[in-house]
């Protein structure tokens, strides 16, 4: 059974909703990813997502993996919604994703590396 996640905008503000996660309320919203396997790795509220992003970076370094820490990359954005809810539908659309809202985030891409 697929899980239900979405993304809904209510007074400004990100509302997160899923069925396996805690829901969420933000005002913008932080997006992880492997540039490399274009694989999202977290999303969401952007100190946890941080918090996500610093610990996979220490835990790559500590294992040596450079090339895997230098892969992972995090942006911060007030993303359309229908674009939200279009990569929480279909995770392999994390490349158009990123292309479609690069003029959102070019500024606040954090890399390692």
């Amino acid at each position: 059974m697929a899980t239900m996640e979405r993304y809904l905008r209510i007074d400004g503000k990100y509302h997160y909703e899923s069925d396996t996660r805690n829901k969420m309320i933000m005002n913008e919203v932080a997006i992880c990813f492997d540039r490399d396997s274009q694989l999202l790795l977290d999303h969401g509220d952007p100190e946890e997502v941080i918090e996500y992003y610093e610990e996979a970076l220490r835990d790559f370094e500590e294992a040596d993996w450079v090339i895997a820490a230098n892969d992972i990359t995090m942006v911060v954005a007030k993303f359309p919604i229908r674009e939200l809810n279009k990569l929480m539908l279909n995770k392999k659309y994390l490349s158009g994703f990123l292309y479609n809202n690069k003029d959102l985030f070019s500024r606040d891409v954090r890399e390692n590396g």
